[in-house]
């Protein structure tokens, strides 16, 4: 099996953030995806617990 493993355009994105520069906000950017992450996992588990209780209700 052929996988495609070349990008679709040269076409670059220069930004002034940077997630492993820490000159350029890595420190930031670390904290901001680590909290919006463990928000997603919290997030996650309450559903999982909430709807396996919904399930014990209904019979």
């Amino acid at each position: 099996m052929y996988i495609w493993q070349h990008p679709l355009s040269m076409h670059t994105i220069i930004s002034p953030i940077s997630y492993w520069e820490t000159e350029y906000y890595a420190r930031e950017f670390r904290v901001v995806n680590g909290m919006l992450m463990t928000a997603v996992l919290i997030y996650l588990i309450y559903q999982k617990i909430y709807k396996k209780s919904e399930d014990m209700m209904k019979g």
